[in-house]
């Protein structure tokens, strides 16, 4: 998603910061967040990383700002919903 450099990234839902880095060829700065019901979001492209691993959200808590990092020339939000380890498509889960 195109976004304006600097707006808040948010959490789609409460759970817990498991992955707080930069190592994964391409995304970033990224996020992932895994919740109760064995879903996970990750959010890349991040303008830094402010939230550690480890740390408890809910949902709406801000949890970072769109960043253009990683292979990306403009600002931009990558997220991504897996269950477990299967990729599904975002949209079928945002309201």
């Amino acid at each position: 998603f195109q976004a304006a450099e600097g707006s808040a990234v948010k959490a789609a839902a409460g759970g817990e910061v498991v992955y707080s880095g930069n190592q994964l060829q391409g995304y970033g700065n990224m996020i992932v967040i895994k919740h109760p019901n064995g879903y996970l979001t990750a959010y890349s492209h991040l303008e830094d990383l402010s939230i550690k691993k480890g740390v408890k959200v809910a949902q709406g808590d801000v949890i970072g700002k769109v960043g253009k990092t990683g292979n990306v020339q403009t600002p931009q939000l990558h997220f991504g919903v897996r269950k477990g380890r299967t990729a599904v498509n975002p949209r079928d889960y945002l309201n």
